[in-house]
């Protein structure tokens, strides 16, 4: 399936999440009273012809 434009894909850093779940699961075995960690990944995104500024409120009257 083809889109038009061609969308902006985020490429889902699953060696790195996998890695990050085994760190956490040690952690926590190590340490089971410990505070829960977050952990925010930003993933890199392929800028394509669908990536723009959002519409403005006029766009939508």
């Amino acid at each position: 399936m083809r889109v038009s434009p061609a969308a902006a894909p985020a490429d889902v850093p699953a060696e790195e999440m996998g890695r990050l779940a085994v760190d956490l699961l040690v952690e926590r075995l190590d340490h089971p009273g410990a505070p829960p960690r977050h952990h925010l990944l930003a993933p890199p995104v392929s800028l394509r012809a669908s990536t723009g500024p959002a519409p403005t409120s006029a766009a939508h009257d």
